[in-house]
Parts: C-alpha cells; sequence; structure tokens
C-alpha cells in the first residue's frame, strides 16, 4: 500500500493532493492557505499547502515512502523541484488525464462511461513521463513567466489586488514578450481537449485535440473585453446571461462559428475576437445581451459535440466531464436535459484546482490501489484546527430547531464543520445559511458579504425531496456536488425566491445527504418549522477573498458582522451584542 502526493505546480489554481492506501486523505488549494485567489496567484508554488501537510501528519515529499507524483505542466516552484529531483523520480500526468481521472473515477459510473474534458488549455510543451534534472532544464530554458522574487507577499498581494483590469496582469507577472508564453509553439502545443473511454476501472485516452484556441480562452478574452478577470469572473458572465436577450445581428455575425462539424479543433477563436471588439461592452444592454449570446452560443456548440460523440459512441449510457469550461453550469443543465446520455457526472473540481487529485488518483489506479467510486462528500481540505475563543461571544450547544428558529428570524449563519471542501463550491463544510424565502434575500445576503449582484445564489434541498420544488429527474449524484442547473417547478418561484436565478426561474442545487451535519439537520428542521425543505447556501467568505480557511478566519467575521451566528462542530457562537437584521421581527 502506497503513500501518493501530488503536487501541482502549474501557472495558477495549484495545490497538492495525498491519497493513503487507496483512499482521498487530504486535498488543498494554495488559494485557501495564501488567502489570494488563484487568478491573483499566478506561478506561485503550493509551498503553504506543503507546510499544512507536514503540520497535519508529517508527511513530505521528501520522505522515502512517498511516491511524488505532478499533473502537467510544470511552470513554477523550480528550485524546489530542483532539490527535490536529487532524491526521488517524480511522475508526470498529462494536464487533460488529470482531469479525466477526477471525471471518471469519481463517477461511481459501474458501466463503460465516455469521458470529455475541455478548457483553454495545458502547459509548457514537456513531453516527458519523468520529472529529472534534464526536464527541468528544458522547462526553464522556455523562459516562462515569473514573479519577482525580490517582491514582498504584502506587495504582491497589494498589487494584484490594485489592478483595474486583466489586461494589467501580465505586465504583473512580469512576462517577456519574447518569451515561450507567446510563441506560437505554445498554441500549437496545447492541448485544449480529449475523448476517452472509462470501462472496468481503466481509462483509455482515444482522441488529444490540439493546435487551437478553445472556446474556454474564448470566454477568458471576452471576460477581459468586460472588464473582467479571466480565470475568476467566468461565472458573472453566465449570471449576467439570464437578464439578457437574443441578439440577431450577434447571431448573424458569429451564429455560424458554433455549429459543430465534426472537427473538434474550433477554428474561430480570431473571429469572433474581431467581432467582439466592434461591439461597445459600456452599454449596459449590450453588456447583458453579449452575455446571452455567447452563453446561447456556447450551449449550442456543447451540445453539438455531445450529440456527434453519443453517435459516435452509441453504446456508452454514461458521460463524465471535467475541465474549466464545465464549471459553467447552465452549459452543463442543457447537456443533461438534451442529451441522449441516461446520466452525466461533472467533476467537483472540474477546473485546474482539481489537477492535484487528478494525478494522485491517475498513479494510484496504475498501482492497483484506486477504482471507480462513488464519494459521500469532498470534504477533504484543511481540518477544523484548536482555536481560542475571542472575548466578547457566547456559545451554546448546538440545536438544529434552536437555528432553523434564527434562519426563520432573518440571521445569518456561518457554519465551519467537518473539513474544507475540494473544488470552488461550498457544499455545508464551509458554508453561509439564510432564508430562501425571502424576496430580498439576494440583496440583503450580498450587502454583507460586499458582494454584487449579479450571481444569484443557491438552494441546499434535503435528500429526498429535490423533485418538490425542482425538474431534478437525472443526474441526482452530480447534484451533490453543485454542478448542474435545474429549473424550478412553476408553484415554487414565489416560495423560495432567494436561491433562484429570477430571470430565468434556473437554480444550481446541492442535494443534501443526511450524513452532511450539522448542515442536514439543520435543513430538516427548517423544513419541520416551515414546511420548505430549501435553504439558501453560499460560500463562507466575503467578496475578493476565497473560502475560508480557518475557525479564526471564522470568528474573525463574526466579530465583523458577517455572519450573525457561527457553528463550529456541536457548539454555536454568538457576540454578545448581536449585529442587527433588516428582518428580526
Amino acid at each position: 500500500m502506497a503513500k501518493i502526493l501530488s503536487i501541482s505546480a502549474i501557472a495558477h489554481d495549484c495545490g497538492i493532493a495525498l491519497i493513503e492506501d487507496g483512499v482521498i486523505k487530504y486535498v488543498f488549494e494554495e488559494e485557501r492557505f495564501r488567502r489570494i485567489k488563484g487568478i491573483f496567484n499566478q506561478f506561485s508554488f503550493p509551498d503553504l499547502s506543503l507546510k499544512a501537510l507536514e503540520e497535519l501528519c508529517g508527511i513530505t515529499p521528501f520522505d522515502d515512502d512517498v511516491i511524488v507524483v505532478m499533473p502537467k505542466a510544470v511552470l513554477c516552484g523550480l528550485d524546489y523541484l530542483e532539490r527535490l529531483v536529487e532524491n526521488k523520480t517524480i511522475y508526470l500526468y498529462d494536464h487533460h488525464y488529470s482531469h479525466a481521472c477526477t471525471a471518471y473515477y469519481l463517477s461511481g459510473f459501474d458501466e463503460e462511461t465516455l469521458v470529455f474534458t475541455h478548457d483553454g488549455g495545458d502547459g509548457n510543451g514537456i513531453d516527458s513521463k519523468i520529472l529529472n534534472a534534464e526536464v527541468l532544464k528544458q522547462v526553464k530554458e522556455q523562459d516562462l513567466p515569473y514573479r519577482d522574487t525580490g517582491m514582498s507577499e504584502e506587495e504582491w498581494t497589494q498589487l494584484v489586488y490594485s489592478s483595474k483590469s486583466n489586461a494589467e496582469l501580465p505586465r504583473q507577472l512580469m512576462i517577456p514578450n519574447d518569451s515561450w508564453w507567446f510563441h506560437q509553439d505554445h498554441t500549437s502545443y496545447s492541448c485544449r481537449s480529449t475523448i476517452s473511454i472509462g470501462v472496468d476501472n481503466r481509462l483509455d485516452v482515444r482522441e488529444e485535440i490540439r493546435g487551437f484556441d478553445s472556446i474556454a480562452s474564448l470566454w477568458n478574452l471576452y471576460c477581459t473585453m468586460n472588464n473582467m478577470f479571466g480565470g475568476k469572473d467566468e461565472g458573472k458572465i453566465v449570471g449576467l446571461a439570464a437578464q439578457g436577450k437574443f441578439r440577431q445581428d450577434i447571431y448573424d455575425n458569429i451564429g455560424d462559428y458554433f455549429e459543430f462539424d465534426g472537427d473538434f479543433k474550433w477554428k474561430h477563436y480570431y473571429d469572433c475576437e474581431y467581432y467582439f471588439r466592434t461591439l461597445d461592452f459600456t452599454d449596459p444592454e449590450m453588456k447583458k445581451d453579449g452575455a446571452y449570446m455567447i452563453q446561447y452560443l456556447t450551449e449550442k456548440y456543447f451540445l453539438g459535440v455531445i450529440s456527434y460523440l453519443k453517435k459516435k459512441y452509441p453504446k456508452v449510457k454514461k458521460l463524465a466531464l471535467a475541465g474549466g469550461l464545465f464549471s459553467n453550469v447552465k452549459v452543463n443543465q442543457k447537456i443533461n436535459e438534451f442529451s441522449e446520455f441516461d446520466e452525466i457526472f461533472i467533476a467537483p473540481g472540474m477546473s485546474d484546482g482539481g489537477l492535484a487529485l487528478g494525478a494522485a488518483i491517475a498513479k494510484a489506479n496504475e498501482i492497483g490501489e484506486f477504482n471507480v467510486v462513488k464519494i459521500d462528500n469532498v470534504f477533504w481540505g484543511n481540518p477544523k484546527t484548536q482555536f481560542n475563543i475571542p472575548t466578547g461571544i457566547s456559545k451554546a450547544e448546538f440545536s438544529a430547531t434552536d437555528i432553523a428558529k434564527s434562519i426563520s428570524k432573518g440571521k445569518v449563519i456561518g457554519v465551519f464543520s467537518n473539513r474544507r471542501e475540494w473544488g470552488p463550491r461550498a457544499l455545508g463544510g464551509t458554508s453561509i445559511m439564510f432564508d430562501s424565502r425571502r424576496d430580498d434575500a439576494q440583496e440583503y445576503v450580498n450587502r454583507r458579504l460586499g458582494r454584487n449582484d449579479i450571481m444569484p445564489f443557491a438552494p441546499a434541498v434535503m435528500d429526498g425531496f429535490e423533485e418538490v420544488p425542482f425538474h431534478c429527474y437525472k443526474s441526482k449524484y452530480a447534484s451533490q456536488f453543485m454542478t448542474i442547473c435545474y429549473d424550478v417547478k412553476d408553484e415554487w418561484i414565489s416560495r423560495i425566491p432567494g436561491v433562484i436565478n429570477r430571470f430565468d426561474n434556473t437554480a444550481r442545487i446541492q442535494i443534501t445527504k443526511e450524513s452532511n451535519k450539522p448542515f442536514f439537520p439543520i435543513l430538516d428542521a427548517f423544513r419541520k418549522l416551515t414546511g420548505v425543505p430549501v435553504l439558501m447556501n453560499t460560500s463562507f467568505n466575503i467578496h475578493g477573498e476565497p473560502i475560508i480557511n480557518s475557525t479564526e478566519e471564522a470568528f474573525n467575521h463574526l466579530i465583523n458582522g458577517v455572519v450573525d451566528i457561527l457553528v463550529v462542530g456541536n457548539v454555536v457562537y454568538e457576540k454578545s451584542a448581536s449585529v442587527a437584521s433588516i428582518f428580526d421581527t
């Protein structure tokens, strides 16, 4: 039995994963420890994640009994890795193969499965399957982007937060204009999509699609054009799309580019860029309509792709998806509703933050210690730590009934229990809960968290009750991880306005299992109190910061009035002088 430690040292969203004796033990995303979101944390090495792992269980990548793997591309921490390869071989796994492993091996599918990945592309053009001194030399010779090592963490944080647009990031990252990063080789070599078949606990890559600019890359560009950050704000475009309308003029100009023609090398990035630059995104209506159209056209294209794949593999009934494109929950909804697959699954960590685990799974499966599993949760992050209760804080024993009553009176509840969730979403370990019935719930919680109002909040619904408010007829397992939208039933639109997209009456639901405590008991108590088995669930963080990662951070948000009540394990905490809520009665 083995200890497999995976280190993801890619351009962004770096982190680590540990599988021990075939069991996923820890998956850490560096941004949670560094307290800087991944897009602003580019080309940083997951040294804080490695330090946390050593403190928790004493394991380091230098240990003789630890197998070290990495997803490609290798782009940062080269000095650290240079020391490491003096001691051992590091096994490298392709970027998209790592994505595909998270989709297939966590899908729970016990029959033949089609696995499709799509994102903005992989990395640095290294073909090697192992990392050694010679390969590291090749990486260094590419003159990759780097962060000024003389800049302190505080200076770097201030710099990245002071930027006004995505266009400033290259300057901040100090990318030389003659870097390989900007060469045609980077685009022509980069893999953007793969098609694989998973069967009998083995994953066979059938096609790698290289040499094109992907639709995921187009979304990155589109964010930039709207003064947003590619790699962070695509979800805002999805949220904004519901507020827009179909534009025939946009469709007439670029609609044909999104007709899938059987060639996976999408060739229209620059045509779309040229056209988008003719649009005035300072016009609020164009901003909405443009978002609607890029969402509509993306859905159209990938429905064509999936339909083609189903015809190519007609006997395959299950579909697993990964890669940053499939963080688009509305695309996932359309695939779930209109494709001929019986069931779909999307990796909960579908973006590059999931690569470390994917590479670890790849090695564990290779040595016969990991097969397809159906996971109950993704609580693999930082555990609760010992803490001191700040002054001015009262505590009481946890009562789900009392918390449900507080929610019904308009209190904002912070839950910090279990361990941190793997992936970009709160699923009950690090969540903020609120009353789904409030008409102004979204505006109120946004003000409390300092967030904008583009993104609708998501509902947690009790397992077994999901078909009461929602048209949730298939792919329920995927919905445990909040990766698909569903339509809200007409009679429930007015009952849970706080957790639906009010412009199209959809919701990105989380089916919550009984084992998810204290989250499920609170939902159950709220149902018994109100007849509504649904609560708002949003990530426990304020605008601009990653999801919180420590008990101290949770208490800071209680003290600062971000939440009114904090649940940590079986204890409830409140400020002695509680923050008043506009919903108090």
